[in-house]
């Protein structure tokens, strides 16, 4: 399998604004914002999802 994502995520700049403020908040929940945080990587870096996982600690199955 590919080192790179399968599928693209395309965000609008309202949806990516919307990730960024759950990752910011201090009450988000951690699950919710590990999620926001594998698709703003897999966007705005393009991240494979290996990285995105080693970055964050989780297992590549997660991303």
């Amino acid at each position: 399998m590919s080192a790179r994502n399968l599928y693209r995520i395309n965000l609008t700049s309202l949806e990516r604004a919307a990730l960024k403020r759950i990752v910011s908040r201090h009450n988000s929940p951690q699950a919710i914002v590990n999620r926001a945080q594998i698709i703003l990587m897999a966007n705005d870096e393009g991240m494979p999802n290996q990285q995105i996982a080693d970055y964050l600690k989780i297992a590549k199955e997660t991303v």
